[in-house]
């Protein structure tokens, strides 16, 4: 019986080894052409024996056709409507078949449609260009977090500059500052310079994310890409300005100022600095060196006039002090003080008019003072213009 017994052990034993050493190879070919036919539950079951197969799991052609297959499935809409995944599978896949092909080794498949050899890279960039496409169409749905998913897709295969930039807009407008950022500064790492997607990542992080030292860095890349940006020195000076660094401000302006005087940019920025660092007298001064520099100046003539602001406010605030039985006398002094600040202020705020007729904080301030002035005259026709008119306010910061 124990012989008996052992025989049956070692047929066993012989009819298991057997099996596994006649386990046929996983046909990746057959594969792809299940895949093409959409038969992909099919063809996914045969590449995923890859990765354990004793002859697979060493071919760079089978990982190569595992990926294709996996990317495939995640390109079919009609397939895959969870939203699985499988790029990152495929990306795995591809990235094996190159490290078993070697630098020497080319990893290339030929087009049933027209014929072509298409390599490795020739795919990635045609299923980029798929994500891409279905991320930019939800997108133009409005559905951002979906185009997201679709844009990591492509991401997952391949480092691109283009779905880096869609992304990171697809991200600011699901309100996702995070990634935003993540995907801007991925794009830029990668080489991008689009204008609009630089300014997005710097206003991101310093109107987001107030992270003001990471900030300051992205101002000043940012100024090294595109020096014609007026808008980084800004963000610069408030970084430093919110990091208390007023005296590394005050010689970073001014070393600009010792070699162009006549700097529009340089001197308004100098004001703000001033401004802020409750010097407004100078601040004003530095105003008006700009607006003197270029008379056509918006920024600083809008500045000019807030302060002739100060002037009607001041005088309004002692008025209110005051008891109008007690202090008569002081109370006509000052009413006739404040038109004449008011009228003052107009002035001002009339100069900025005629720089842009359309700016909703000039007409806005008009209407107010033209109303305390009861000046019909002028308030009638300023607020049919403003009903008439699109107008919005272009002189602060603002992001996409």
């Amino acid at each position: 019986m124990k012989r008996i017994a052992s025989l049956a052990l070692l047929i066993a034993f012989g009819i298991a080894a057997y099996a596994q050493k006649e386990a046929p190879k996983p046909n990746v070919n057959k594969a792809l052409a299940l895949a093409r036919q959409g038969k992909y539950d099919e063809a996914k079951a045969i590449v995923d024996a890859v990765p354990t197969h004793e002859k697979s799991k060493i071919d760079d052609k089978s990982w190569f056709f595992r990926g294709i297959v996996y990317v495939a499935m995640d390109t079919s809409s009609a397939y895959n409507t969870n939203g699985e995944n499988y790029s990152a599978v495929a990306a795995e896949a591809f990235a094996k078949a190159s490290e078993l092909a070697g630098p020497k080794g080319k990893l290339s498949i030929m087009d049933t449609n027209s014929g072509a050899t298409q390599t490795l890279p020739d795919l990635i960039k045609y299923f980029n260009n798929i994500f891409l496409y279905k991320g930019d169409k939800l997108f133009g749905q409005e559905k951002f977090t979906e185009a997201i998913v679709q844009f990591r897709k492509g991401l997952a295969l391949s480092p691109d500059t283009a779905i880096f930039r869609y992304a990171g807009y697809a991200a600011h407008n699901a309100n996702q500052s995070d990634q935003t950022i993540e995907f801007l500064t991925k794009y830029l790492d990668n080489g991008g310079t689009n204008s609009q997607a630089l300014f997005l990542w710097v206003g991101s992080i310093y109107e987001y994310k107030k992270d003001f030292e990471f900030a300051l860095a992205a101002a000043r890349r940012a100024m090294q890409i595109n020096p014609s940006e007026q808008n980084y020195r800004q963000i610069e000076l408030n970084c430093l300005i919110e990091l208390k660094r007023y005296q590394e401000a005050a010689d970073n302006l001014q070393g600009t100022i010792a070699k162009n005087p006549k700097d529009t940019e340089t001197l308004y920025l100098l004001g703000a600095l001033n401004e802020e660092l409750g010097k407004p007298d100078q601040a004003k001064e530095y105003m008006k060196k700009a607006l003197e520099a270029d008379p056509k100046f918006m920024k600083a003539a809008i500045a000019i006039a807030r302060y002739g602001n100060r002037g009607f406010v001041d005088v309004k605030s002692q008025m209110d002090q005051l008891d109008y039985k007690k202090d008569r006398v002081k109370l006509e002094q000052l009413d006739k003080l404040y038109v004449e600040k008011l009228r003052e202020a107009a002035a001002g705020w009339e100069s900025c008019e005629k720089l842009d007729p359309k700016e909703r904080e000039v007409l806005e301030n008009l209407e107010l003072i033209y109303g305390r002035l009861d000046d019909k005259a002028k308030l009638a026709p300023l607020q049919a213009k403003m009903k008439s008119e699109s107008c919005s306010s272009r002189y602060e910061a603002r992001w996409f």
